[in-house]
């Protein structure tokens, strides 16, 4: 089949919000989310200009969100914005972490046992429902305790480490009275006969744990699937994605024709049409920061969706339909059941496509 040419390529701009680092389970700021926009300079430019605000040094939402007259900008311009022109993949950071338990450890488990965990969406709902009952049946304080524990293994893979949190498991087990929570102790515990460093630091995989990963990857796959034609990304300057540009690249588009990966709902087509990752200063950039803006705005009403307590900024931006732009990266469901989706065939195929690359 002949390749694909590129007569144009449109660019996408990104930037994020809510970066914390290696402190994934920081209470403040437990949503990441990446900003888009495919948006032009001059209609950027256009856009912060007609927002009121004047010629800051850099149009930032941090600025923005500190005044009435700055979150009245912000509003301005998410008003004009539609989900054709803007997109937020937003991650909720507490899920992550769970869902990374379970691929590693779980997952770990099942396939030394000959189980496909993903074949039946198996792995989704136990995701769900670790992060839904946990707290419930082991308590806030030991959930953190445990989910920070987790992390701080996959930062610093060690054996000791690894020793610690098995140890720590069994602290918890010895100490919870439910016995459902001590299945899934036990569960996990067992785990700790096939876990070995090289399964938590696989080569050329640092910053695994960031939530910039899976966010990226699910805003090229929805750029993709909106413009139908190959595209350039450019992104803020972001350190993990610097580190994480050569993997990417693998999927990235080399003029050959794209085929569908996958056989469910979650199944999307490589090469991926992204054609291009560059970075950008975002205070010399307009369609970086219309994109901060979006981050921003974005996480402060999806924060509002954890806490339960959304502020009348939040509120209006419901109302704006804030929603409609929203793509789900890493987010609860809340649906206990698994899904039926044949993502172990997605994986295969994924697998597949980076040998042949």
């Amino acid at each position: 089949m002949a390749p694909v040419r590129i007569e144009h390529v449109p660019r996408v701009s990104l930037d994020e919000s809510g970066n914390t680092g290696e402190a994934l389970l920081d209470s403040e700021q437990p949503v990441y989310v990446l900003g888009s926009t495919s948006l032009g300079a001059s209609e950027s430019a256009a856009l912060i200009s007609q927002a009121g605000i004047g010629q800051p040094k850099e149009f930032k939402f941090s600025s923005l969100r500190k005044s009435a007259a700055g979150r009245a900008a912000a509003l301005r311009i998410m008003s004009q914005l539609r989900p054709e022109t803007a997109k937020a993949a937003i991650v909720n950071k507490r899920f992550m972490v769970v869902a990374k338990m379970v691929d590693t450890l779980v997952e770990t488990l099942a396939s030394a046992t000959g189980f496909n965990l993903y074949a039946t969406g198996a792995h989704r709902a136990l995701t769900e429902v670790w992060y839904a009952t946990m707290p419930i049946l082991l308590g806030n304080d030991e959930t953190n305790r445990l989910l920070d524990g987790f992390v701080s293994m996959c930062r610093r893979p060690s054996l000791g480490g690894i020793e610690a949190f098995y140890e720590m498991i069994a602290d918890l087990r010895a100490g919870t009275p439910e016995p459902q929570m001590q299945r899934e102790l036990d569960f996990m515990a067992a785990t700790g006969q096939i876990l070995t460093v090289e399964i938590l630091r696989p080569p050329g995989q640092r910053g695994g744990l960031d939530p910039a990963i899976p966010a990226l990857m699910a805003t090229a796959i929805a750029w993709g699937e909106a413009l139908g034609v190959p595209f350039s990304i450019t992104h803020d300057d972001a350190d993990v994605v610097r580190r994480w540009k050569p993997q990417f690249e693998r999927f990235f588009f080399d003029g050959t024709v794209p085929r569908p990966v996958g056989s469910s709902s979650s199944a999307y087509t490589l090469p991926l049409l992204a054609a291009g990752l560059t970075f950008a200063d975002s205070k010399n950039d307009a369609c970086v920061q219309v994109a901060d803006v979006v981050a921003g705005a974005t996480a402060s009403w999806a924060k509002a969706l954890i806490s339960g307590s959304p502020s009348p900024f939040d509120e209006e931006l419901d109302g704006l339909g804030i929603a409609d732009h929203v793509l789900n990266a890493v987010w609860p469901t809340g649906d206990l059941t698994p899904d039926q989706q044949d993502i172990g065939s997605l994986v295969d195929d994924v697998t597949r496509y980076l040998e042949d690359h």
